[in-house]
């Protein structure tokens, strides 16, 4: 390890250490949850996993197996050592083991699917009397992904044949019920990712070796096969069916890959799925189209010119899903893309997010004049947002080959472009002694750089021209959809209009021809309207000429575009536009603090007795409340208590629960059954509290009171433990909310990044030498803000957003720790001493927390952090978002004591910490990032074939490459594209519209502007899939609704007779009211009226409104909507 990576790790351990000990001190003072810091430390995959998962010892085995195993085979000899011992199969071992080999296989061993995600494995008899495996899945498996979930069923698989066990044998009535449990949960619960026709499924189903089966997660009963002796629930199984559709069958090629690197037999069925799939397989590119949400525009459809471009190439902010595009495409769409907000695509995969790369090609736009002009100053975008009539090109969107080697995917045609350009002419063998002097020495500028510097259009000329390539892309017309004719056309409109030509400082007028107009606009030829004259710059003209040759006596009319341009010019045609991606707007971006619903100051419980806004403040008036609390004893003098510390004594008292069954009684017991008789135990029970003075007390410890305190009214854990109100009145006072395991949350977008500037991230060089970065990526010492560096591994980039949140965290635990008269730990003055803080980031499908460090902040509304570090957390940025948390509000406040007693409870907790990431133990995708300056000629000529990404990995640098070096990672490269990290469009446009119908108009009024979209299909897919659905749907809903107590909130299936609560005496209130039937009929009305022309789409949504009309006996008003005063203000 080197030196500077091993300093760096030294003092984050040294920093984690001393907040712990910290925290230890507070938990050893307040006794409450427990007397310890709850969270785990774990510095190795293998400790992870033992810590989490188990068994003890497993973490030695997994380190030898690591040393002499492939990655992928480790879990399957993890399952061969764990079973070794065994003489009969144990159903609690084998599910142990499993569990031990899934975590083993998701790296880095945090997810919640192993310990959640598996419920157990059973021993079951087939017909014939042998016995099978079954294993029983629940909702969390779901966190494991894909490829993984599908992994498990190999690994049981391969455990149950170790294990001496029989396959498993369907009956044709389970394999009916299991197909009959798709269609109910596609129906009435939600789609999966994959569409499996009903013959595939029943093809594996009948083939699988082991049982898949599981608890019910959702309580939909089926209508058929529900009594099977096999089956134990007739509702809905979710974990099993994910398992089987978008596992075993939806991701079959990923799993024959694993199965022959095992070298497993006994699937060799499985190699039919993927062919019988195809015949299925949808068209991807319209399937971005269909799935169109209201107020969410289409920006670009693949079929039509003027779209997103595809470029291929990695700027610093980008891969890991995450895409390129230029911060004046983000202003000229109106603001509807900003900074992380999430695009969805048709390539490489379904989207990512929104990075602004200021290097690629800029947006192409016509003006009300019907001048065309490349926005590529701030000067022409505003001109630009002023006068704008069309957005004739989109711009670029820059994906990473990266990406492309994840999804497994051939590659597209790019346009041609800077990069491929200078490709072509180095790899033209003697081309330094072709050119001239001068000529040699653009060509190194351009190599050098070629995204900012453009040759002078006279020396692209002759560099073509001698080397035979294609002109420069600046001077190279988007002229992949004209021909041979429209090229003669104009060049006989420039014949006469040049000679006839005014000059004037550095322009061409020439006399306006309408063929030759159109011509131009079609080409996305700059050009201006000046009278009745059109203006071209001199540099557009002289190219015109060098390509064209206006004044050479040819007809090239009847050629192709291709034919034409090779005869006239001698040099090759390359398709400028190339392929044009379908895309559109997905999730926007998030910044804000995490919120329970609803939002609580903290976990106490009040019942019926702080209302509906459960305030303690309100609830406090009571004199006496009897609240279902933990029970706790006192060791010293006996008291029963729900405190951490005695009231009598003051010592430390111990959780205890009780058996009703048997009387047991059981100190700080271990689990929730009772050892004598296996009865649940219960730990809590009902206490009488006088809260007015537990608030008085607890107002005169945090030396504060607040106006309101919201809690629950319940509390979901199996112990019943509360919170401190002092935590609640601390976080009140400075606008703070909990989240279900007692820690502050702050959720974000994640966000990639591997290089940055000083200047870039608002610090000071100063501030950064201290914090380690002592050179810049050229081994040059930090001096100045805009030297260029390389972003380390477990440092992150804040949004202002959360900088504030932090900062008003710090002062909660500051003050929290003053409260038990120990020092300040923070001291915060400003924002910018939140740089160099430790904070804790989680993944929701995960267990195990990062630790990173703060070292920037900046005014987008993402978290920017290394592609390892997302991995670390098993996410990437294809558009999700994560928590942040102060590291020290993790170890004071965290507890399991709160977590909800249910599967799926222990989710999204920093149950685990880890302290050190190691690339080694990362999730793959991170590996795949490409790590290389510049792309090989033959990169572009394979893109051009359309060659599969994975044949190139041998051609261009990945990160694994690096990785495999060992842990000192250093020498991360990319291309020389400048990233723009803030400013332009920091906050979507979308998130200021408060309607749907505003959403939707502003959507398609985009829609109308862009030339690369249709903006009735638009409107057709929007009517089809989610206004119309929503419109049946509640209609659906209000004739089935639910009743609803105002006082209590309990609910019923239909109003009762005596019309008021049966618990509380409270009024019942409906749960649909009209407003909410008729909210999209203004809309829907309006779609009709000026966008849909389908016939049968046409019919079903008059016939959808009719029915509403029907039922409330009048037509609805033009707004059914509540209005409001401002609307006549």
């Amino acid at each position: 390890m080197g030196e500077e990576r091993s300093s760096y790790l030294s003092e984050i351990m040294e920093r984690v250490k001393r907040e712990y000990e910290v925290a230890r001190e507070f938990r050893r003072r307040v006794q409450q949850p427990t007397g310890d810091v709850e969270v785990k430390i774990a510095y190795d995959m293998a400790e992870r996993i033992e810590l989490l998962v188990g068994p003890p010892g497993v973490a030695a085995i997994i380190r030898e197996l690591k040393q002499g195993c492939d990655p992928e085979i480790v879990p399957f000899r993890l399952i061969d050592r764990l079973y070794s011992d065994s003489r009969e199969p144990d159903p609690s071992k084998l599910t142990q083991i499993l569990r031990a080999a899934l975590a083993m296989m998701t790296p880095p061993g945090t997810t919640a699917a192993p310990n959640e995600g598996i419920v157990g494995v059973k021993i079951k008899q087939n017909n014939d009397g042998t016995s099978y495996m079954a294993v029983y899945y629940a909702g969390p498996i779901r966190s494991a992904g894909g490829t993984e979930i599908a992994g498990s069923v190999v690994l049981a698989d391969y455990l149950r044949k170790v294990a001496g066990l029989s396959p498993y044998r369907a009956t044709e009535e389970e394999v009916m019920r299991f197909i009959e449990e798709i269609r109910t949960y596609r129906r009435k619960v939600g789609n999966f990712q994959y569409n499996v026709p009903e013959d595939v499924l029943r093809y594996v189903l009948h083939r699988l070796p082991i049982e898949i089966t599981g608890i019910a997660t959702d309580n939909i009963p089926v209508s058929s096969f529900r009594d099977l002796n096999r089956v134990e629930t007739p509702y809905l199984r979710g974990g099993a069916l994910r398992v089987v559709n978008d596992g075993v069958v939806g991701r079959a090629r990923k799993l024959l890959r694993l199965i022959e690197t095992a070298g497993l037999e006994g699937w060799e069925w499985l190699r039919a799925v993927p062919e019988m799939l195809k015949k299925y397989a949808p068209a991807r590119r319209g399937s971005v189209i269909e799935e169109v949400v209201g107020g969410r525009p289409v920006l670009s459809m693949g079929n039509m010119f003027g779209g997103f471009r595809l470029r291929y190439g990695r700027a610093p902010n980008t891969s890991m899903a995450a895409l390129g595009i230029h911060p004046y495409t983000m202003k000229i769409l109106k603001g509807y893309v900003a900074i992380g907000t999430q695009l969805k695509t048709d390539y490489p995969g379904k989207g990512g997010v929104a990075m602004a790369v200021s290097t690629i090609e800029p947006p192409i736009v016509m003006l009300s004049d019907t001048s065309v002009i490349r926005v590529d100053s701030e000067q022409k975008l505003a001109e630009a947002e002023e006068r704008l009539s069309k957005v004739l090109f989109n711009g670029d969107i820059l994906v990473s080959f990266g990406d492309c080697v994840e999804n497994n995917v051939r590659l597209q045609p790019p346009g041609y472009c800077e990069e491929y350009w200078v490709e072509e002419i180095v790899s033209n063998q003697g081309w330094m002694d072709i050119l001239s002097k001068d000529e040699v020495v653009e060509v190194e500028r351009v190599l050098a750089d070629p995204f900012t510097y453009t040759p002078k259009v006279e020396e692209a000329c002759k560099i073509s021209a001698k080397l035979g390539v294609p002109i420069h892309p600046r001077y190279m017309p988007f002229w992949d959809m004209s021909t041979g004719g429209d090229i003669e056309v104009l060049r006989r409109w420039l014949r006469t209009a040049i000679q006839s030509s005014a000059r004037s400082s550095g322009y061409f007028q020439l006399p306006i021809d309408s063929n030759a107009k159109r011509i131009l606009e079609s080409m996305l030829i700059e050009h201006r309207i000046q009278g009745n004259r059109i203006q071209v710059s001199k540099e557009w003209v002289k190219a015109l000429i060098f390509l064209f040759r206006p004044f050479k006596d040819i007809d090239v009319s009847g050629m192709s575009l291709g034919e034409a341009v090779e005869r006239l010019s001698g040099t090759p045609y390359r398709p400028r536009m190339g392929t044009v991606l379908t895309v559109r707007v997905g999730r926007p971006e998030k910044a804000r603090q995490r919120r329970l619903k609803p939002p609580v100051h903290l976990l106490y419980p009040l019942g019926l007795a702080g209302g509906a806004m459960r305030d303690v403040v309100k609830a406090a008036e009571h004199e006496n409340l009897s609240l279902e609390l933990v029970s706790r004893i006192c060791m010293t003098c006996g008291e029963r208590t729900w405190r951490g510390v005695c009231s009598r004594c003051e010592k430390p008292t111990v959780p205890v629960a009780d058996c009703d069954q048997c009387g047991s009684e059981y100190m700080e017991p271990e689990g929730k059954v009772c050892p004598r008789c296996g009865h649940t135990l219960k730990a809590s029970r009902k206490w009488v509290v006088d809260l007015k003075e537990e608030l008085r007390r607890a107002e005169g410890v945090a030396r504060a009171s607040v106006k309101m305190l919201k809690g629950v009214k319940k509390l979901t854990s199996w112990s019943k433990q509360p919170e401190d109100l002092v935590k609640g009145i601390l976080r009140a006072w400075q606008g703070l909310y909990v989240y279900k395991d007692g820690t502050i949350r702050f959720d974000s977008t994640n966000a990639p990044l591997t290089h940055f500037t000083p200047n870039q991230i608002g610090v000071e060089p100063a501030k950064l030498r201290a914090l380690g970065y002592a050179s810049d990526i050229n081994g040059e010492p930090l001096r100045s803000p805009d030297q260029l560096l390389e972003l380390k591994i477990q440092d992150i980039v804040i949004p202002s957003e959360l900088a504030a949140h932090l900062y008003k965290t710090s002062k909660f635990i500051d003050r929290l720790l003053a409260c038990v008269g120990l020092p300040e730990y923070y001291r915060f003055s400003s924002l910018s001493d939140v740089i160099g803080t430790l904070v804790a980031t989680l993944s929701p499908h995960t267990y195990g927390a990062v630790v990173c460090r703060v070292i920037g902040i900046t005014g987008a509304r993402v978290v920017y952090a290394h592609p390892l570090l997302h991995a670390a957390k098993r996410r990437d940025c294809d558009g999700d978002e994560d928590s942040v948390m102060l590291l020290l509000d993790v170890f004071m406040n965290f507890s399991r004591k709160y977590l909800p007693d249910k599967i799926g409870g222990m989710m999204d907790t920093p149950l685990l910490l880890n302290v050190i990431v190691d690339p080694r133990e990362v999730d793959e995708q991170s590996h795949n990032v490409e790590v290389v300056t510049r792309f090989p000629l033959e990169f572009y000529q394979a893109a051009v074939r359309g060659e599969p990404a994975v044949q190139l990995v041998d051609r261009i640098r990945l990160l694994k490459e690096l990785v495999s070096m060992g842990p000192n990672l250093r020498g991360i490269k990319c291309m020389r594209h400048i990233s723009v990290l803030q400013g332009f469009v920091n906050k979507s446009t979308y998130t200021k519209k408060s309607t749907m119908i505003e959403r939707v108009t502003a959507q398609l009024e985009l829609c109308n502007m862009l030339s690369a979209v249709d903006p009735r299909l638009v409107a057709e897919r929007v009517m089809a899939h989610h206004v119309l659905p929503d419109i049946i749907g509640n209609l659906r809903t209000y004739f089935s609704q639910s009743y609803r107590c105002k006082r209590c909130g309990t609910r019923y299936r239909r109003i009762l007779l005596r019309g008021v609560c049966r618990i509380c005496g409270g009024e019942l209130s409906q749960t649909v009211y009209r407003g909410a039937v008729e909210k999209y009929v203004e809309l829907a009305t309006l779609l009709l009226e000026e966008y849909i022309e389908n016939p049968y789409l046409r019919e079903g949504s008059i016939n959808a409104i009719e029915n509403i009309q029907s039922v409330f006996k009048q037509a609805p008003a033009r707004s059914p909507r509540q209005l409001s005063l401002k609307r006549y203000m």
